[in-house]
């Protein structure tokens, strides 16, 4: 069993970490004694957690846990727990980070220095080099307050790639499209799989689509507005080249008889229409006609914003109980409620 450690962006620290644990039981990722430290999620696992959090949208960055210190008069207490097998002559950096609002007064390049003290201890016949830039392993760290967790290095998310896909770079550009990390946190909460089935009942310019095709998902998209269904079909072809079917239909009346996974951000009537649709009775039908496509212990996630307190018609589906609420700030007027649902029985 080893001690694992991931960033987690504060823009949306609850959806993070929910984001997180969801990927892990995608990936069937058993995960033990889970803690949150400000934007650290601590654990433990027997396996390697390296491709579930690869698949999240706001964890910066997986390490194998190997020091844990605190801050105690101005002097940083080390202590450690487990250092990999490295190979000799490499080179190595330490880079650590301080987050939270009340950050220590205790410099990270002092940090720095007592954690590779320690390294260079612990691999004292290994012959490491110091390479800031460009080195073989780096033991990376993040302050909060005054503890702090490092670990090896495993992954760092490569921000470049999310860029590529945001909505202003993609062929057609929809108003009201979702960012695409806000798109992957909702895919990786529905818990979909590799191969699995994933639908989008209210796909618009095909974003939810984009990221669970992308996961490895056969993704399905419909929509009511077929010019939202031309959008997808070329962004879509932007990206990916197979493993998708868009269809015009109505989220009253699904045309498909099953899906593993459902993700959608349904309208809200702000920049989408409801076509004349209450917001409220638009999720009721959704619904109704979600639970009978969906097997039991399938997910079922859904937006609206904050202010129509879309949980109130949960009651009315008994097939389904409430996983988890998550409120997410987008703007001034608008807060998003993100539901996440699963489905009991048949």
């Amino acid at each position: 069993m080893k001690k694992y450690l991931v960033y987690l962006s504060g823009d949306y620290l609850d959806l993070a970490f929910e984001e997180l644990k969801a990927s892990l039981e995608a990936e069937k990722i058993d995960y033990f004694n889970i803690e949150l430290n400000s934007q650290v999620a601590v654990f433990e696992s027997q396996n390697s957690p390296l491709i579930a959090v690869k698949r999240c949208a706001y964890s910066h960055f997986l390490a194998e846990l190997c020091f844990i210190g605190e801050i105690e008069n101005n002097r940083l207490n080390i202590q450690v727990l487990t250092l990999p097998e490295l190979e000799e002559k490499k080179s190595i950096r330490v880079r650590i980070n301080k987050v939270g609002k009340k950050k220590t007064s205790f410099s990270t390049s002092k940090m720095e220095k007592t954690i590779a003290k320690e390294i260079y201890e612990h691999y004292q016949n290994h012959d490491f080099e110091v390479d800031l830039i460009n080195s073989d392993y780096t033991f990376r760290g993040i302050c909060v307050e005054n503890k702090l967790f490092v670990g090896f290095e495993l992954y760092i998310q490569d921000k470049k790639e999310i860029v590529k896909r945001e909505p202003g770079k993609r062929p057609v550009f929809r108003p009201g499209a979702m960012k695409v990390k806000f798109s992957r946190s909702l895919v990786n909460l529905c818990r979909v799989k590799r191969d699995s089935i994933f639908y989008d009942p209210f796909c618009g310019g095909g974003g939810l689509l984009l990221e669970s095709t992308l996961l490895g998902a056969y993704s399905i998209g419909s929509d009511l507005d077929y010019r939202a269904i031309e959008c997808s079909k070329i962004n879509l072809k932007a990206y990916v080249q197979k493993k998708y079917a868009l269809i015009v239909a109505d989220s009253r009346k699904l045309p498909i008889i099953y899906a593993d996974a459902i993700a959608t951000d349904p309208p809200y009537s702000i920049q989408s229409s409801t076509h004349g649709e209450e917001i409220l009775s638009l999720l009721s039908k959704f619904l109704k006609e979600a639970q009978n496509i969906l097997k039991k212990g399938s997910y079922c996630v859904f937006c609206s914003p904050k202010k129509n307190q879309p949980e109130k018609i949960i009651d009315y589906f008994p097939s389904f109980h409430l996983k988890t609420m998550i409120d997410t700030r987008i703007h001034g007027s608008l807060t998003r409620r993100i539901i996440v649902l699963v489905k009991n029985s048949d």
